[in-house]
């Protein structure tokens, strides 16, 4: 059965990429039309539908985007690199930040007084989870997100210390590695972790790595993989 392809991303918390008309505009600017691009939680980020998150430690439910909860797959890209909040960023990162409608990054990102704010002021610490508290709550909602026939690619290519979130061009710390795919969210970041932290004879190249037993808790995968290189 021939199946028709479209991009699909979701709204940010802040900046041009906040709202989908403005979204649109700039993803057109950069040459994604080849097929049809959507934005999945609506015009202001707002629609979405609230999936169950097992044993979470922070969250019971999770706001996923409204055109990605009922999906019966989804091919994810993503970049494995650097963030300044969570240590790094790949396949978990996408499926629990990406995956979350504009008001559950929100959520996400801020203490529960904050929740229902317009946006996100970065500046204010006071409302913020960082660190290891983020890291936890960025895999609960990637439990919600995570649909069984999922297909993840990982680019390790200009491998950069902060997220692309950022806005602004950014050299890499770190050579290419190549690109992983897998079935498995956890397994690909782990294995793009441990191959970066093998080559560069660091065990830490970024922080973060609590991710991985917090994932295994979670369900979100294995730790266990085998690397099989295509050439």
């Amino acid at each position: 059965q021939t199946k028709k392809p479209y991009f699909i991303e979701t709204g940010m918390v802040t900046g041009p990429h906040s709202l989908a008309s403005n979204h649109k505009k700039i993803t057109q600017r950069h040459g994604f039309t080849r097929i049809s691009f959507l934005v999945a939680d609506g015009e202001n980020g707002e629609d979405s539908v609230d999936v169950p998150v097992k044993n979470g430690q922070h969250f019971q439910k999770a706001k996923i985007a409204k055109e990605l909860a009922d999906k019966k797959q989804v091919i994810v890209l993503s970049h494995f690199k650097g963030h300044c909040a969570t240590g790094f960023g790949a396949t978990i990162k996408m499926l629990g930040i990406g995956f979350a409608s504009r008001r559950g990054k929100i959520i996400i990102h801020t203490i529960k007084k904050a929740h229902n704010d317009k946006t996100i002021n970065w500046s204010d610490f006071s409302k913020l989870y960082w660190g290891d508290s983020l890291s936890e709550r960025v895999p609960e909602y990637a439990q919600a997100a995570i649909l069984k026939k999922n297909i993840y690619f990982n680019f390790a290519l200009n491998i950069t210390d902060n997220c692309d979130c950022d806005e602004k061009k950014m050299l890499p710390v770190y050579s290419d590695l190549g690109i992983f795919a897998s079935i498995d969210p956890l397994a690909i970041d782990k294995a793009c972790f441990d191959e970066l932290a093998a080559r560069e004879r660091n065990s830490h190249p970024f922080a973060g790595a609590g991710i991985f037993n917090y994932g295994t808790k979670l369900g979100l995968g294995s730790l266990n993989y085998q690397l099989i290189e295509i050439i």
